[in-house]
């Protein structure tokens, strides 16, 4: 006689979350909807709602029960399981890192800012050289310790539902033989074989910079043109309109920016003036101009610029 199981709605909290915890990952990717549903009684568990999780387990389960109910109580992770730093998960590192503020991160799904830590850690990890050069050689990867290199590939995998770490990468370039060719399909469109060969640009850098070869490279930009004001960007723009009819070389800067940055990004780029569009010019029908090679600052219309 088969055994009638019972609805997941219609277990307690603690025989789903127990049988949640043993099933398969198949079917637990089925049941997350209902994990959703019945949050507030996996926060009406207190502190006993971990209890069957190890922090120092790769697995996915206790990392999506976390960042579910640090969505609905920001406050029950600090407080209820005394993870003052929201780390609720072990992280080792064999040179001593800190790697709560990925934990952080990965928690409130920062997947931006968590990418951004990990690239800059692997750098400190491979050395003083990839920290200034801004990546990490595949032949330095060997001298990082296996031990934060786990660390970091554990805490991606147990915050992405196992979608993202290193080894899932490296599952799939198995996977495919060692080749992207079949990538597309795997992700719903058609395969697509390429061919191509790797010229290690980046590698020639090196070697002009090493050799003091490497060129200054002007950007051709004549005229930086900024709003200082976001309603001010349409005149922003008609000034740009205007000087590159008159076939000057513009950049028009349309993202919310400070003076000071603006001045600093005219220096990078080699401008020799900046046009501001700010709202005390504006409301004269004004636009302020400064030659940033002689210094030179004066104002005009949008009509003589």
């Amino acid at each position: 006689m088969t055994e009638e199981k019972t609805h997941p709605n219609k277990q307690s909290i603690e025989e789903f979350l127990e049988a949640f915890r043993m099933a398969s990952e198949r079917k637990r990717l089925g049941l997350l909807s209902v994990l959703e549903e019945r949050v507030d009684e996996l926060l009406g568990l207190g502190t006993s709602l971990m209890s069957g999780f190890d922090p120092g387990v790769c697995d996915w389960t206790p990392g999506f029960i976390l960042q579910l109910i640090h969505k609905t109580d920001k406050d029950f992770i600090r407080n209820t399981l005394n993870c003052d730093n929201l780390s609720w998960f072990d992280s080792p590192s064999d040179v001593g890192f800190d790697y709560s503020p990925l934990q952080r991160f990965l928690l409130n799904e920062s997947y931006e800012d968590a990418d951004r830590f990990t690239s800059s850690k692997l750098r400190e990890l491979a050395g003083e050289k990839a920290v200034k050069r801004g990546y990490v050689y595949f032949s330095e990867v060997e001298s990082i310790p296996a031990i934060d290199l786990s660390t970091l590939d554990k805490l991606w995998v147990v915050y992405s539902r196992g979608k993202f770490g290193f080894t899932v990468q490296a599952k799939i370039l198995d996977s495919l033989g060692g080749r992207y060719d079949k990538l597309l399909s795997t992700l719903g469109g058609k395969d697509l074989p390429a061919t191509g060969f790797g010229f290690g640009d980046m590698v020639i850098m090196e070697l002009l910079k090493d050799k003091g070869l490497l060129p200054q490279l002007l950007s051709g930009v004549e005229d930086v043109v900024i709003a200082l004001e976001p309603e001010l960007k349409n005149v922003a723009v008609k000034v740009a309109s205007v000087l590159r009819d008159s076939d000057r070389l513009v950049d028009l800067v349309l993202e919310n920016k400070k003076m000071k940055w603006a001045f600093k990004h005219a220096e990078r780029v080699g401008a020799n003036r900046i046009i501001l569009v700010a709202p005390e010019e504006w409301s004269r029908q004004k636009i302020k101009v400064k030659d940033l090679q002689s210094g030179e600052e004066f104002e005009t219309t949008l009509e003589e610029i």
